[in-house]
C-alpha cells in the first residue's frame, strides 16, 4: 500500500463505503484471532460484519502509514475499552478512532494526539428531541429548538456526533454522563467545548471540527494535545481497489 506522510499536526479521516470493504472482512481474511472472537459475541450476522469491516478499515488505514502489513497490527484494550496499537511500537505512536454506521465507515489516524471519531447516517430514526432534552446541556437544546422543525434534526446530529467523538478521543466511552461536556458551533464546521470542571480538562488542549461527508451522513471529528496549533485535516475516500491490501 501507499505510504502517506503524517505530520504531528495532522489528521487524517479515511471513509469508505462497507461494501467496498466486505470481501476482507470475510472469516480466514485480515482479522486476527482474538478480533474473530470477539465478533463471535455480536447478537446478530450484520453486527458481526459491520465489526469486521471496521477493523480492515483500521488495519488497511494504519499500513498507508508504515511500512507494515495490515494482518501485523495487533491492539490493545484500555480500561474503557478504547482501542489502541499495541504493536508494533511507533514513536509518536499511531492513534486512530473508528465509527461505523448504515452505508458508511471511518476511521481517523493522527501521531501523538487522542483522536476520535463519529459518524451518523442522517436518515436514522430517533425521537431526537427527547434525547437532547435528556442528555443536551440547555443551551444545546434551546440552540436547537430555535432553528425551524426541519432543521432541528441536523443541528441534533452535529451536537450528538461531536459528543461522541469527545467520548472516545477522552477515552470516557459511555462511563461519562453526556451533558459534562457542552458544545459551541463556531464558523466554518469548527466548536468548541467547555468541560465540568470534575474531568480537570484543558479546553485550550482540544480541537473539534464537524467533516463534510456524502449526502445522507454526518461526522465530528475530536481531537486532544494540540494546544496554540493549527491542525491540518485531510479527508480521503478509500476507493473499492485502494481497500484491498
Amino acid at each position: 500500500m501507499m505510504n502517506f506522510p503524517l505530520e504531528e499536526n495532522d489528521v487524517h479521516i479515511w471513509h469508505a463505503a462497507p461494501e467496498d470493504l466486505r470481501r476482507q472482512a470475510l472469516p480466514g481474511g485480515l482479522l486476527s484471532p482474538d478480533e474473530i472472537d470477539r465478533q463471535r459475541r455480536f447478537s446478530s450476522e450484520a453486527a458481526a460484519l459491520l465489526h469486521r469491516i471496521g477493523r480492515v478499515l483500521v488495519r488497511t488505514t494504519l499500513s498507508r502509514y508504515e511500512d507494515i502489513p495490515p494482518s501485523a497490527w495487533r491492539f490493545r484494550y484500555g480500561p474503557r475499552g478504547r482501542p489502541e496499537v499495541a504493536s508494533p511500537l511507533i514513536d509518536p505512536p499511531l492513534r486512530f478512532s473508528l465509527s461505523h454506521t448504515d452505508g458508511m465507515a471511518v476511521c481517523a489516524v493522527a501521531r501523538g494526539m487522542d483522536v476520535g471519531v463519529d459518524v451518523e447516517n442522517l436518515s436514522r430514526s430517533c425521537r431526537f428531541e427527547q434525547v437532547a432534552r435528556r442528555f443536551f446541556p440547555p443551551a444545546e437544546v434551546r440552540d436547537m429548538e430555535s432553528l425551524p422543525r426541519e432543521m432541528r434534526p441536523r443541528r441534533f446530529f452535529e451536537y450528538w456526533t461531536l459528543r461522541e467523538a469527545c467520548l472516545k478521543a477522552g477515552g470516557w466511552g459511555l462511563s461519562l454522563p453526556l451533558n459534562r461536556i457542552a458544545f459551541r458551533l463556531l464558523e466554518d464546521g469548527a466548536a468548541a467545548a467547555s468541560f465540568d470542571p470534575s474531568l480537570g480538562e484543558d479546553p485550550a488542549q482540544w480541537r473539534f471540527r464537524l467533516i463534510p461527508l456524502p449526502p445522507g451522513h454526518m461526522a465530528a471529528l475530536a481531537v486532544r494535545g494540540r494546544e496554540k496549533e493549527d491542525l491540518r485535516i485531510t479527508v480521503r475516500y478509500v476507493k473499492q481497489e485502494e481497500a484491498r491490501p
